[in-house]
């Protein structure tokens, strides 16, 4: 066998080889014997009609296999000589039987990862741990309280901030019904606008009726109806007054805490811990873009077109199309670069690891883990698994290593 690899670029490889027509009557001959085992032919028993007789009589089906298990063991091994991993499948053309000259030759053109010599210097990130200030913490208290509040029912006008309950019906200029809901609950709050829902259950006590000519309300749930002039009657069923908890220990123990100090640093640490983890995913993008910029190579396009598609299922807008490019390009370029770094550093899964994520993934298919890793290994799948969790464990030492955080 005679290989001869071109490289019309640096993630692209044509291989043209060349064999002795010999290997292909081989291939034929050994199909043909398949064959001859089930074939029908006139005149013999099943299974005992001569080889060239089979091949004579199956000759397009026979061939044409024969074809195909060639050029399929010969790639297989010209691969293996050459050390080289396609990323997509192989593109076979030209593919030449010429009897007269001996010779049977294809071509087949695959991607390969590109060859680029790694940049890791000089890629050093710092960050900053930003200050927890008393407005966040308050922040969280205050939503603390309105998530604790309790609704107690008064006799009197409603006002912004209350909760009112009310039956409702919507109709048309010609008085026929659209809508009517009984129990419908709305806050009440302050509003510019003198036509409006919030203005009509504005000042009302239970029992009090109201009518008015509106745009059909947004709280309202008939969606065809938004937009429309209507007639909106309603009845004040119940007025609730919202009672927010005093800040004290007591408040404190209903959250879980012994007392209000303890609460608020409860809260402190927490916000501290997600700005800190906001800040590193800060630096981590900036170290990330730094190792995209320093590393120069040719993107294969099957991989820009594998994530593209990806975020082109999650995106609604066609306009992004420049922007997604970039950024299918960019991750296709970054797990190009991780698993160089994977590879360089000697990054491995542990076997513990493996069987850990083996067995989440078996729980959430509800199958067996030993019948799910069968698969796994069948498929090639486990392959993927073991790449991404690489990937995974590679960011991990990014962080550790090439991210600092600087004192203030």
């Amino acid at each position: 066998m005679d290989i001869k690899v071109e490289q019309p670029k640096s993630y692209i490889r044509e291989m043209k080889i060349f064999l002795d027509y010999e290997k292909f009557e081989d291939a034929i001959r050994k199909v043909g014997r398949k064959y001859a085992k089930t074939a029908h032919i006139a005149g013999f028993r099943n299974g005992k009609a001569p080889i060239s007789i089979v091949i004579n009589n199956f000759k397009k089906e026979i061939e044409d296999e024969a074809q195909d298990n060639l050029i399929k063991s010969m790639f297989f091994k010209a691969l293996k000589e050459y050390n080289l991993s396609p990323i997509t499948y192989a593109d076979i053309r030209d593919i030449e039987k010429r009897k007269e000259i001996g010779k049977f030759s294809f071509t087949a053109v695959f991607q390969v990862i590109p060859d680029f010599d790694l940049v890791t210097e000089n890629i050093e990130v710092t960050y900053k741990s930003p200050k927890t200030g008393n407005d966040k913490i308050n922040k969280v208290i205050t939503e603390l309280q309105e998530k604790y509040m309790t609704l107690k029912p008064v006799n009197r006008p409603s006002k912004p901030g209350d909760s009112v309950e009310f039956d409702y019906i919507v109709t048309d200029n010609k008085g026929d019904e659209l809508d009517s809901v009984q129990g419908m609950t709305v806050d009440c709050s302050e509003t510019d606008s003198k036509v409006s829902l919030g203005m009509m259950i504005k000042d009302l006590k239970p029992g009090d009726k109201k009518k008015q000519m509106m745009e059909y309300p947004r709280e309202f749930p008939v969606v065809e109806l938004y937009g429309k002039q209507v007639e909106v009657s309603i009845e004040a069923k119940e007025v609730k007054e919202k009672t927010i908890p005093s800040l004290d220990d007591n408040f404190a123990k209903t959250c879980g805490f012994d007392s209000l100090g303890e609460l608020k640093n409860a809260i402190k640490k927490q916000l501290s811990n997600e700005s800190e983890q906001s800040a590193i995913e800060k630096a981590m993008n900036k170290l990330i873009k730094k190792l995209i910029e320093v590393n120069k190579f040719e993107v294969p396009d099957s991989l820009v077109q594998y994530y593209l598609s990806g975020y082109k299922n999650s995106s609604k807008r066609d306009s992004d199309k420049e922007e997604l490019s970039k950024l299918a390009e960019n991750k296709a370029k970054l797990n190009i670069i991780l698993d160089k770094i994977a590879y360089r550093d000697k990054i491995e899964i542990a076997e513990d690891e493996l069987e850990k994520v083996i067995e989440r993934q078996a729980e959430g298919e509800s199958v067996g883990k030993k019948e799910f890793r069968q698969y796994l290994e069948k498929t090639g799948k486990i392959k993927d698994i073991i790449r991404i969790l690489k990937r995974e464990k590679t960011y991990i030492f990014l962080r550790e290593n090439f991210v600092t955080k600087v004192k203030k």
